[in-house]
């Protein structure tokens, strides 16, 4: 290997805990390598040296050579020249015991941790002390990350063997076969959607001009609260009163017109309507009626799971065009581009947050809303 060491992590300030917990784990994997330590990758690492010499700890026991004081020396040196014989001396001072192996990881588990937050809070910090105006988009951003670190094991998780999907893919079908599934309230998707409303993808609503897109995606949000799914709605073309004439007169089966009368006969429809406020107390739904960046609806996602105390939920954006980032030029340099960088950014903050999300888009072509219609196909 180079020794212009490919490494994205940023050095970091040496701390005597953090190294100390980096060199027990990097001891244990010499003098124990029987032991299990999956949960440990490069990025485990806070300081670039140990990543070096973890790397070069995996090439020695690829090639079966025996890990030795110099052999350690020769391959991480090749991989950072910053790795000396005094380096390699003191990891090798560490005296190690194979039964506190997994406290050892526990332990540089959260060292890393804490330096990944530390790390954040600087860049958070420095935002906030300079003279430039708040970038509300980017607090939000930083604050998601950390939210991600403090909940997230260290383990990587992206590299899965194919045992591993059987068993995991086991445990899916075992909750199946249970009656686990994510239904919508109207057949016709249920027929139509094998996964229906399953977490981490994105379903598109779409069609031309009048062809009644937010009125069907209100009677799906209507769905939702009746069965108890958690859902957040929001709202950026329709105002909150609109909204809420649709969906009242949905429920109670009053046309809106009804809603707008004067005199006495309105007492009638608030008692309707307080009627359904009790109803609906408790019910695990928000509306958000303000225009919001990919950033803040992700931020949004997070407060309600915790605010609910829910794993799942579904996420109606209505219309998707209408958040910044999708019509944002100077994000893909076209239309088209910035569409496609945005819709990888919320399908990438759907499995995350392990949420289905409903978009609502619109047609301007004419030819594309005869097809859709022609196909009697709404959901795409």
């Amino acid at each position: 290997m180079s020794k212009n060491y490919n490494d994205t992590e940023p050095e970091r300030e040496n701390q005597n805990y953090v190294v100390s917990a980096e060199y027990q784990v990097l001891k244990l994997m010499i003098s124990y390598p029987e032991l299990d330590y999956f949960d440990i990758t490069e990025s485990s690492f806070p300081h670039k040296i140990a990543r070096a010499l973890f790397n070069a700890i995996l090439i020695l026991e690829e090639n079966n050579e025996k890990i030795n004081e110099g052999s350690l020396l020769r391959v991480g040196n090749s991989i950072y020249d910053k790795i000396d014989m005094s380096t390699i001396k003191y990891l090798f001072s560490f005296s190690v015991d194979p039964s506190s192996h997994r406290e050892a990881i526990k332990t540089l588990s959260e060292s890393s941790k804490k330096f990944k937050l530390e790390m954040k809070a600087t860049e958070l910090k420095t935002m906030v002390d300079s003279n430039d105006p708040l970038d509300q988009n980017f607090a939000l951003g930083v604050l998601a990350q950390m939210q991600d670190i403090v909940i997230l094991d260290i383990n990587d998780k992206s590299n899965i063997t194919l045992e591993l999907l059987c068993d995991t893919y086991k445990e899916e079908l075992l909750l199946r076969k249970e009656g686990r599934s994510y239904p919508f309230s109207d057949e016709w998707l249920n027929n139509n959607l094998t996964r229906k409303g399953a977490p981490g993808q994105i379903i598109l609503l779409a069609g031309g001009t009048g062809t009644g897109k937010s009125a069907y995606c209100l009677e799906m949000i209507n769905g939702d609260i009746n069965l108890g799914h958690p859902a957040i709605y929001f709202c950026l073309e329709m105002d909150q009163i609109s909204t809420m004439d649709r969906l009242i007169s949905r429920r109670t089966g009053i046309p809106i017109n009804e809603w707008y009368q004067k005199g006495a006969g309105m007492d009638v429809l608030l008692e309707k309507l307080e009627e359904e406020r009790k109803d609906l107390i408790g019910k695990p739904f928000w509306l958000i009626d303000d225009v919001v960046s990919l950033p803040q609806i992700q931020n949004k996602i997070k407060e309600f799971k915790v605010k609910y105390k829910v794993p799942y939920l579904r996420v109606y954006i209505d219309l998707i065009t209408m958040v910044p980032e999708f019509m944002n030029t100077r994000r893909g340099g076209t239309i088209a581009g910035a569409m496609e960088l945005s819709i990888n950014q919320l399908l990438a903050t759907m499995k995350k947050e392990n949420a289905c999300g409903v978009c609502v888009a619109q047609f301007r072509s004419e030819e594309h809303t005869s097809e859709l219609q022609s196909r009697q196909y709404l959901v795409c």
